[in-house]
Parts: structure tokens; C-alpha cells; sequence
């Protein structure tokens, strides 16, 4: 009875997580503002039938800040910002209840697990779309044009299953997994790496291994950059193996400058954003790209610098000054842009405070500078920081009661 209690909780748990994904992949119906009002109300009912009174606290004490952030915005533009008050009390009750559920030690045992298990899915669609990739996409359009599933248009170049997603773009194949981007599935896995070795008792085991490669396949910059640095610091910082460490930095860089989508691509967009500016006519709509899209971010934070414009980017500088529709992908510039001084204050307060628990799961001396890299490379490069998924690591301390010193491995 117990064993079928326990398994119970265990798929409970999983589904949890995979949930927590699929509300950030930004790539279907999971993560469209009504799924997010449905999942947060239903997280909320189940915490009050619970009893769990501290995540409880923490719940209210979100919403606080919501409603000062809300009163704040209606004083500055006149009206309530219901995007706003819907996204970020949803991001943040997802996140935090979703930890409380599963169990803060739990919590990074289950992200490698459905991690795991998304990028053996992955893999199995990737191969079979470079053997037959026209017949592949025109199924998985079926499915989804059925289902009604895609956030995009249903055409004939993009699709999406859940659980995974296929683009067609002239003779690149590359691995989207179940995001809507390789980039932004890329970030899953390198976090899902980084728990995976760093993690007490943790190693370079099959699931890393697996979840390693699937990071090669999506053909990503950035997973790859943060792959690289992520498997530098467990030869210094985890396996003590200083001189593999130094015979590998040479390889690293090596492969840095070859790489097409390394050092010449970093670069090219560095040199683009450079002269972008004078590029931009009247109307346009583009990408900013990861520099000129923190260009522009920062220059909304500094006309914006105490509470930033939440939800209402009609005052951004895109669009107030230069008329035109820029995505502005640098996840670490939209926070400062829509949350402002007090986000960035609430940002390093509630870190500060989670880092604290979570180091005592993982190797302490290097958990922090790796986890932080992790995190810098991505919210650089995706908007990954507005998510619930980085909502729930920012107040994975508020989730429940503190975690004690005393650790229990948990497979």
C-alpha cells in the first residue's frame, strides 16, 4: 500500500514538472494566459486543501506585491495593467507552488528526470526528421492543426506535438525539443546538466551524458557556450582534475573559434547591433537580437528606472520612438524594462535568500558561481527570466519551510 502511495506521489510530482516546462516553453496552449489564469486558480485551490500554511503566506505576499506593482502603474499610465497582474501572479504562483508540491529536495531530482526523459523523446523525433523530414513535418501539422495545440500559425513550416516541435527552414535540421526555439530548449537541458553534476552524490552518469548530447543537436550558441562552461567547472570544481582542466581550456577554444554558431556568430551579432540603429525605418518589425535587444531593454529600464512598464510595452522605446515591432529577446534587459529598480532589489533579495537552501543539495564551494553562470548566459540571450520556471528557483526559498542541514539523497 505504501510502495502504491509513493508511486502515486511520484507521477504526481513528474507531471508537476513537466507542467512547469510546458507553461515556459512559450510554444503552445500550456503557456497562453488563459492556461496560466486555469493552472494558477487550480494550484491555489490545492494548497488551501492542503493546509500548507507557509507557502500560503508566501502566496499572499506575492499577490501584495502585485497589487503595489498594479497601484503603482495606474498612477503612472491611468489604467490597470491586467497583462501585467495576469502573467507575473501566474509565473510566480507556478513557480512557488510547484516547488512546494514536489518538495524542495525533490524539486532538481525530478527537473533531471523529466528532463531526461523530454530529451530522449527529442532525440527519437530529431533522427527521424533527418531521414524524412517533409513526411515527418506534415504529420505532426496534422496532429496539430487537429489538436489545435500551436501557438503559431498552422502552416506548413512549424509545428508542435507538446513534445516536440518542428520548423522548416530550407536545409536546417535542428532539435526545437518541446520549446519554440533550440536556443530556449537548450537552456532546459544545461540546467538540467548543471543538476545533474552538481548535485550531492551526482556524476557524469547516462542521463547526462543523454541530455549532453541532445544540447549538440539543438545546434544552440548559447546551450553550447553554457555547456562548455558548465563541464569546465565540474572538472575544477567537482572531479579536483586540474590538469584535464587545463588541457581542455585549449580544446574549448579551438572549438569556439571554429564553430560557425560560436565565436563567428556571437561576433556578427555584436558588429549588427553596432549599426542597427540607422538600419530601422518606420513600421519595421524584427528581432533585435541579443545585444541590440539589451541595447533597447536598457534604454526602456533608464526612462522606466523605479518600476519599469510591466505588461504595457506601448511606452517602450521601440515602439513610442522608433514606431516599430523589435523583439527584444535579452530576458535579463525585459526584466529590468517591465520590472524596474524594485524588480531588480526583489530579484537579488529572493536569489540571495534561495541560494542559501539550495547549495546545501549540491557541492557548496561551486554551486553558486556555476548556477549563476547558467542562469547570466541564458537570461542574456532568451527571455527565460519571465517564466515560471525561473520563478520557481527566484522563490524556491518561499516555497515551504526551510530546508535543514541534514540532507536525504533521493533517486
Amino acid at each position: 500500500m505504501t510502495e502504491k502511495i509513493f508511486q502515486k506521489s511520484n507521477y504526481r510530482n513528474l507531471l508537476l514538472m513537466f507542467l512547469l516546462f510546458l507553461t515556459s516553453a512559450n510554444a503552445n496552449v500550456f503557456s497562453t494566459d488563459y492556461f496560466i489564469i486555469f493552472y494558477t486558480i487550480l494550484l491555489v485551490v490545492i494548497v488551501l486543501k492542503s493546509g500548507r500554511n507557509y507557502a500560503l503566506r508566501s502566496i499572499i505576499l506575492a499577490c501584495v506585491v502585485i497589487v503595489i506593482y498594479t497601484f503603482g502603474y495606474l498612477l503612472k499610465f491611468g489604467l490597470i495593467d491586467f497583462g501585467f497582474i495576469v502573467r507575473f501572479s501566474g509565473y510566480a504562483i507556478i513557480g512557488l507552488v510547484t516547488v512546494t508540491l514536489i518538495g524542495k529536495k525533490a524539486f532538481f531530482y525530478k527537473y533531471v528526470d523529466v528532463i531526461y526523459v523530454l530529451a530522449l523523446i527529442s532525440l527519437v523525433f530529431f533522427t527521424i526528421q533527418l531521414i524524412i523530414p517533409s513526411i515527418l513535418l506534415a504529420i505532426l501539422t496534422l496532429v496539430d492543426k487537429a489538436l489545435h495545440i500551436s501557438l503559431r500559425e498552422n502552416t506548413f513550416s512549424y509545428a508542435n506535438i507538446i513534445i516536440y516541435t518542428i520548423v522548416e527552414r530550407g536545409s536546417e535540421v535542428r532539435n526545437y525539443g518541446f520549446a519554440f526555439e533550440p536556443g530556449f530548449f537548450a537552456g532546459f537541458l544545461s540546467l538540467g546538466l548543471f543538476f545533474s553534476l552538481f548535485k550531492l552524490n551526482g556524476g557524469f552518469d547516462f542521463k547526462s551524458k543523454v541530455i549532453l548530447l541532445t544540447i549538440i543537436t539543438t545546434q544552440s550558441t548559447t546551450g553550447i557556450f553554457a555547456s562548455l562552461g558548465i563541464i569546465l567547472f565540474y572538472l575544477i570544481g567537482i572531479k579536483k582534475n586540474y590538469a584535464l582542466f587545463f588541457l581542455t581550456i585549449p580544446l574549448f577554444i579551438y572549438i569556439f573559434f571554429q564553430l560557425d554558431i560560436l565565436a563567428d556568430k556571437i561576433f556578427g551579432l555584436w558588429e549588427n547591433s553596432l549599426t542597427m540603429d540607422s538600419h530601422i525605418q518606420l513600421g519595421s518589425t524584427f528581432s533585435g537580437g541579443r545585444f541590440f535587444g539589451l541595447k533597447l531593454a536598457m534604454i526602456d529600464f533608464v526612462n522606466n528606472p523605479i518600476i519599469g512598464y510591466g505588461d504595457y510595452n506601448k511606452v517602450s522605446y521601440s515602439k513610442a520612438i522608433l514606431l516599430s515591432d523589435i523583439g527584444q529577446i535579452s530576458g535579463i534587459g525585459n526584466y529590468l524594462a517591465q520590472l524596474g529598480s524594485v524588480g531588480l532589489i526583489i530579484l537579488i533579495v529572493c536569489f540571495n535568500r534561495s541560494l542559501k537552501e539550495m547549495k546545501l543539495l549540491f557541492q557548496p564551494k561551486i554551486f553558486f558561481t556555476v548556477f549563476i553562470f547558467v542562469l547570466l548566459v541564458f537570461s542574456f540571450a532568451f527571455t527565460i527570466t519571465l517564466t515560471p520556471l525561473f520563478f520557481s528557483f527566484m522563490l524556491y526559498s518561499w516555497a515551504d519551510n526551510p530546508i535543514q542541514s541534514s540532507f536525504i539523497k533521493l533517486n
